[in-house]
């Protein structure tokens, strides 16, 4: 699948010389001989003439592409691309299809994307390379509700946690998780949350242990992932060890673990994420296409177990270029002044917080120190008040439950409400 836009970017990024060094490993120094072996080639082809230059010049060269390459700070790249899906009925292909559009930026260790969802919604995630953000514009639901702002919302990590579909989670997947994957990579396996669900909301989301198989030349991107049950962590939630604030009732996750422990006595993953096609942008290597396959459970009448496809998501590049730092925090630009923030990077159980709740601007208006003073007596006024209302006679679990469902109100009404219109946007269980 030739693109010539492609063709533009690496003819317009080797024009620009030591740029081919873009985004390296600044602590490979195999990378680095590399780029500054480029160099020389383009120099070589260039002049026709390399004994006309002085050691000392040649040095020069060697030394300042190096620089180049090992300043990976530099020059990072932003992308646009389409997600679409289908499902299947009983293993067949059903015609719908959903579509889906992004827009992507990463700078080292730092990420900016946006979601169009068919629903009219654009759904925005940043990440400073320490916590990541979350911005839902939606024009309809905010006048229809008459919310003074929209919603955002904070998580520790760099994992986008506040997405709950595929169609949200995979841009990161394909873009911007090579540090993470490669910071906790334990021989070829990983922990990552599903993407088809919401990690911060729902504790399956984190039963799976996930293969790992990098992309080569693709600083710590993925050219393959497959999720699998870990019965470890099968077990620790069936025994009610969780990972996120949502303390479901214990029928409830008894239901789930037994629909999906059947992924257990099967060999094959439950779902498979991979690159189908790369291209080489001044010396990084990217995805130009990818595919997600999930698969169900299915029981024969022979009561034997049979594993079929339940959707596939496929998405393809359709710009690429090279660009410089950027601000990774979202912002909305239509005339909305104000942000309705939930922090959950102060959630504690122990005391009752689940997130801390603020306005802020726009532009600029994020506090991302956790140790801001404005934060801290946010929080130990919170802290204070959940003290008051767990000192009643009313069982702790109750009000933790009480106060989660109160902080799901905005997903509820944002997301949700695309039920009403033809196409869904998220994926189901």
């Amino acid at each position: 699948m030739d693109k010539p836009w492609i063709r533009n970017v690496k003819y317009a990024s080797t024009r620009a010389g030591v740029l081919e060094s873009v985004a390296q490993d600044e602590t490979n120094p195999k990378i680095c001989g590399y780029a500054g072996l480029a160099c020389l080639r383009r120099l070589r082809k260039t002049s026709r003439n390399l004994a006309g230059l002085s050691f000392i010049q040649i040095c020069l060269i060697c030394v300042l592409s190096t620089c180049c390459c090992s300043n990976s700070r530099g020059i990072g790249f932003k992308v646009t691309g389409k997600i679409s899906s289908f499902n299947y009925s009983s293993g067949k292909p059903i015609k719908t299809t959903n579509s889906w559009t992004f827009e992507l930026e990463v700078f080292t260790n730092t990420y900016l994307y946006k979601v169009a969802l068919q629903s009219g919604q654009v759904v925005i995630f940043g990440c400073n390379g320490q916590d990541s953000y979350c911005l839902i514009q939606d024009s309809d639901g905010k006048q229809r509700l008459k919310m003074p702002g929209y919603i955002g919302y904070v998580f520790n990590g760099t994992y986008p946690a506040w997405s709950y579909c595929s169609a949200t989670a995979l841009p990161w997947l394909a873009f911007c998780s090579g540090p993470q994957l490669i910071s906790n990579q334990t021989n070829d396996f990983v922990n990552l949350p599903a993407p088809w669900l919401s990690s911060f909301a729902m504790l399956w989301a984190h039963l799976y242990k996930v293969r790992y198989l990098p992309l080569e030349h693709g600083f710590g991107l993925p050219t393959r992932l497959e999720y699998i049950i870990d019965p470890d962590k099968y077990e620790s939630i069936r025994n009610g060890f969780y990972e996120t604030v949502s303390k479901p009732k214990d029928r409830e996750r008894d239901a789930v673990l037994l629909k999906l422990g059947a992924f257990r006595n099967v060999s094959d993953p439950e779902a498979i994420y991979h690159v189908d096609q790369t291209t080489n942008c001044s010396g990084i290597v990217l995805p130009l296409a990818f595919t997600f396959d999930r698969y169900t459970i299915h029981t024969t009448p022979s009561h034997s177990i049979v594993r079929e496809p339940f959707n596939t998501f496929k998405g393809e590049l359709t710009s690429i270029e090279l660009i410089g730092s950027f601000n990774p925090l979202p912002s909305i630009t239509d005339n909305t002044t104000n942000i309705q923030v939930s922090d959950y990077r102060f959630a504690n159980e122990d005391n009752g917080v689940i997130f801390l709740s603020y306005f802020s601007a726009n532009v600029g208006g994020w506090i991302t120190n956790k140790s801001n003073v404005s934060l801290q007596t946010l929080y130990a006024k919170d802290v204070a008040k959940r003290k008051s209302v767990l000192s009643v006679n009313m069982p702790r679990s109750a009000v933790i439950g009480l106060l989660f469902v109160v902080t799901i109100i905005p997903m509820i009404c944002f997301v949700k409400q695309g039920n009403k219109r033809p196409a869904a946007d998220s994926d189901k269980l």
